[in-house]
């Protein structure tokens, strides 16, 4: 029955798009057959007749006119741009861009954008798995670009030599700097030293390591609600020696897993940020609170915001700013809530 069904949907959606003159909207679809738009869509996604082409617009594959050759040619293409069993369609429309006999057909078959490549390369090649941008063959390694992406910075790499490596398999600025904060947020990339992102399942530290390194923050922070890892000193003597560098960030990232949660602004940059720690069951939640709670148990002196900034700076919560005029609380602070109050002659009053 399921299959007369998808038969029946397909042909009836082939034929009104005949009946139309080859090429139509799937709203004009939508009012001539009544249907609901996910059934169209539906029917769409499982046909080798129909191709979504372009903002909401289906035409006919035949219509398309690609001759024996051309699409022996743009096989070749798809599997020219495969590695490991993978591609990206920005690959692959990067080398369609760049062939002497088949970049011809961007302007002649309309093929002027990847969806539209990606649509006929579906119908050209069915066994490839996968989505618009990441595509796979079955058996293949990686069933997603993230994959790829841990699988071939396994010694760890900077931000920006994986977003540039995102780039060149077509993603644009916006989906590589997500598909990066995806991967740090899930943990599955973690920082191991100023800028050095390292696959977690690579990492590996002895127990004992760990548990110097917990030994070793509990006894700075002396019952302390915050530590700020940024102002320690001393810890590479204290520390057993391992295959990495100690530093703030790698003490975090083991932190991190060991009962300790983070505090970030809202308005982040890793350039700058100082690395702040309470433990999971702090009261503590935001960067906020803990700028009041820092001020209220620890400060007594002139409330003049640049006094008091130079304050948070000793205790490694702000970085340290060379001149007066930028000695100013984060506007998160003084913007969101009446925790931290600064007035127009930048005096700071606590909530």
């Amino acid at each position: 029955k399921n299959d007369n069904d998808k038969l029946d949907a397909e042909t009836i959606v082939v034929n009104t798009i005949k009946e139309i003159g080859g090429s139509c909207t799937k709203s004009n679809l939508q009012e001539i057959l009544k249907w609901p738009m996910y059934r169209i869509d539906l029917t769409i996604s499982n046909s080798y007749k129909l191709v979504p082409w372009g903002e909401n617009q289906v035409i006919l594959f035949n219509d398309i006119g690609l001759t024996d050759e051309q699409k022996a040619g743009l096989l070749n293409l798809v599997n020219r741009s495969m590695t490991d069993g993978y591609t990206s369609i920005g690959v692959v429309y990067k080398e369609l861009m760049f062939d002497r006999h088949l970049s011809a057909l961007i302007s002649q078959k309309g093929i002027d954008n990847k969806s539209k490549l990606a649509a006929i390369i579906k119908i050209l090649k069915p066994t490839l798995r996968g989505h618009t941008n990441f595509m796979y063959e079955e058996g293949c390694m990686f069933t997603s670009f993230e994959e790829v992406i841990l699988h071939h910075f396994n010694e760890g790499a900077s931000r920006r030599e994986i977003q540039n490596f995102a780039l060149e398999h077509g993603y644009g600025d916006i989906m590589a700097g997500n598909l990066l904060s995806r991967l740090i947020e899930q943990e599955e990339l973690i920082e191991l030293d100023f800028d050095l992102l390292y696959p977690a399942h690579a990492f590996e530290i002895s127990e004992e390591a760990v548990n110097q390194v917990i030994h070793f923050i509990e006894e700075q922070m002396k019952g302390k609600e915050y530590i700020s890892l940024s102002n320690l000193k001393g810890y590479r003597r204290k520390l057993p020696s391992i295959n990495f560098r100690w530093n703030p960030y790698l003490m975090k990232s083991i932190l991190l897993k060991n009962n300790y949660r983070q505090i970030n602004k809202i308005y982040r940059d890793y350039r700058y940020d100082r690395v702040l720690l309470v433990k999971k069951d702090s009261k503590i939640q935001t960067f906020e609170e803990l700028v009041h709670f820092v001020l209220k148990e620890e400060y007594s002196g002139n409330m003049h915001e640049m006094n008091v900034y130079d304050f948070l700076v000793e205790k490694g919560v702000f970085r340290e700013q060379d001149y007066a005029h930028n000695k100013v609380l984060p506007h998160e602070i003084k913007g969101y809530s009446n925790l931290v109050n600064v007035d127009n002659i930048g005096i700071v009053t606590l909530g």
